[in-house]
């Protein structure tokens, strides 16, 4: 039988070639080393951005340079300054969102609110001393000198009502030590204008 191509022959089996060793091996991706500082920050910053205003800003601009470093250096914590990134801008939408609602609030309230607060000033240049303030549903019309006064003269309290009996009974000289004794203050106009 006769081959269609002719006669086959088998080349012979060549050794394969050494080539000697590469002096320098070849290079490798460095392994992480460990998570980039800068990540972590922009997540700190991220969150901290929520109680302190504006700190949001920073967390962004962490979060760029940490995403940056972590693709060259190989470190980790992309993920942290991903996450700084969101977290940043969440607080920056909130505090513009804040900001042009209290100006609304303002523009709205804001003659009322500057109304009470120059009435609030006002009060608190009267000048009151704390025991007036203390006092001042107690006694009515009373100040703290009248009622140091009206004290005084209860300790007299025995000797003023045998003036205010002997007074009573006709005595001129008992009305008019009744009269001395008792505060000015705490005297009827109408018996003012009698006193000498």
């Amino acid at each position: 039988m006769t081959q269609p191509y002719g006669p086959q022959t088998i080349p012979p089996v060549q050794a394969p070639v050494q080539r000697p060793a590469p002096q320098h091996p070849a290079p490798q991706p460095p392994a992480p080393r460990g998570t980039e500082p800068v990540a972590v920050a922009a997540l700190v910053a991220g969150v901290l951005g929520f109680v302190v205003p504006l700190v949001g800003l920073l967390a962004i601009v962490l979060g760029g340079v940490g995403v940056d470093r972590t693709r060259r250096r190989g470190t980790g914590g992309r993920g942290m300054a991903r996450t700084g990134i969101v977290l940043g801008s969440i607080q920056v939408v909130l505090t513009a969102l804040l900001v042009v609602a209290g100006l609304l609030f303002w523009n709205a309230y804001g003659d009322d609110i500057e109304r009470g607060l120059e009435q609030a000033g006002d009060l608190t240049q009267q000048e009151l001393s704390l025991p007036d303030l203390v006092l001042g549903g107690l006694t009515g019309d009373y100040s703290f000198e009248d009622l140091r006064d009206l004290a005084g003269a209860a300790g007299q309290m025995d000797e003023l009502r045998e003036l205010a009996d002997a007074c009573q009974a006709g005595d001129p000289a008992s009305c008019d030590e009744l009269l001395e004794n008792v505060p000015q203050d705490l005297v009827p106009e109408e018996l003012r204008g009698s006193m000498p």
